[in-house]
């Protein structure tokens, strides 16, 4: 098999592009396949402080939900994702997990996200104009990114969340 890149070194979402990039074809289709693999999205690992920071947003009175969109490629993605959520946020965080093509239709104040491009992606594709706020989750791929509303940089930045709580209170001001 090929080297794992690390982390650091993915420069693209779906890390293909880095895979082909520094092997050729055959880093493409190693990358691919791995990504298809079954299991592959049930067995990730959480990223480091999420549970927590999921409990956090919980915590401070805001109903959370996980939204992902399938990977059309894996004919098990949305299986294996909702198993994921019933296994480290519980059963009824994997009842309310919303495992959707278009984010753009979600209804929210926030939409945490490491895909770069989420704005450009949907709105590119002619669907409605998303009512949440972007929050870059940063990741090495997208740290050139200037394409979103706020930045979390790792699950203990809520500095994005002060803002949208006191936006909140502001707009509540207005309607008063």
């Amino acid at each position: 098999g090929l080297p794992a890149v690390p982390p650091a070194d993915v420069t693209d979402f779906y890390g293909t592009q880095t895979y082909s990039t520094r092997f050729g074809k055959a880093g493409a289709r190693a990358a691919r396949e791995v990504t298809t693999e079954p299991g592959f999205f049930r067995n990730m690992r959480p990223i480091e402080g999420a549970l927590e920071g999921f409990a956090k947003l919980e915590s401070r009175g805001h109903i959370v939900c996980i939204c992902s969109k399938p990977l059309e490629a894996h004919p098990n993605c949305t299986a294996e994702k909702v198993e994921w959520v019933r296994e480290h946020l519980g059963r009824r965080h994997a009842e309310r997990a919303l495992i959707i093509k278009e984010k753009s239709k979600v209804e929210a104040d926030a939409l945490i996200d490491d895909r770069p491009d989420l704005y450009t992606y949907t709105i590119g594709r002619k669907e409605p104009e998303p009512v949440w706020k972007h929050v870059l989750y940063k990741q090495p791929w997208n740290r050139e990114s200037t394409v979103h509303d706020f930045d979390m940089k790792d699950w203990s930045d809520f500095g994005w969340l002060d803002w949208l709580e006191r936006l909140a209170q502001l707009s509540k001001g207005r309607r008063s």
